[in-house]
């Protein structure tokens, strides 16, 4: 995870994150421990530590936290940070529902859904009478 130390010009942490398009940068001390974040909007001219802003508890969620929950506190939230261990260790943006984990997760959904339905039309039209309800050109 891309971080800013307390210490750095706050000019340079911003031309990082604008070369990579990060909106926000975690803000680390010199262990290495994440103690807030800067947003890149917000930098001027001196250091980091300038700008830090300490994380709310709704901008934090747990590294066990169901991607589906994840959807209703990303329609309030523009990100949310990852705990773990005591420890924030990770960001997660809007931008990361079209990875992955999520198209999976979306994928296993409609699938469920399609199983469902191919039950209820079992249940509901016997011996493949449903066909009847078709038109011709179907």
């Amino acid at each position: 995870m891309a971080t800013c130390r307390a210490i750095d010009d706050a000019q340079a942490a911003k031309s990082f994150m604008e070369e990579r398009d990060f909106d926000v940068l975690p803000l680390g001390d010199e262990e290495g421990t994440i103690t807030g974040y800067v947003e890149r909007e917000s930098l001027g001219n001196r250091h980091c530590a300038d700008y830090k802003r300490s994380f709310f508890p709704s901008e934090v969620v747990t590294d066990s936290t169901p991607l589906e929950a994840l959807f209703k506190i990303l329609w309030d939230s523009p990100r949310v940070f990852v705990l773990e261990n005591n420890s924030i260790t990770g960001i997660i943006t809007r931008a990361d529902l079209q990875k992955a984990p999520v198209r999976i997760l979306l994928f296993g959904l409609v699938t469920l859904l399609e199983i469902q339905v191919l039950h209820l039309i079992r249940d509901y039209y016997l011996d493949d009478s449903w066909q009847g309800s078709l038109s011709p050109g179907r």
